[in-house]
């Protein structure tokens, strides 16, 4: 998973990316950066970050699924 792929996850799953701004202690421009591709490749920690949260975003979605 990318960063760009995890942040899409979050988005799908609700959140804004302000929410995953401040979530990740960044900007919000830098988010919509990350997802636009004008900056595919952050840092180290808020790219691990990144896909930390959309794998958690993942399971919490399908879990989600289970219950419909």
């Amino acid at each position: 998973m990318t960063p760009q792929e995890a942040i899409q996850i979050m988005i799908d799953a609700g959140a804004t990316q302000g929410d995953i701004a401040i979530l990740c202690k960044v900007t919000q421009p830098a988010i919509s950066q990350i997802l636009s591709g004008k900056n595919a490749r952050p840092n180290y920690t808020l790219g691990t970050e990144l896909v930390r949260l959309g794998k958690l975003a993942q399971r919490r979605k399908g879990k989600n699924n289970e219950k419909n």
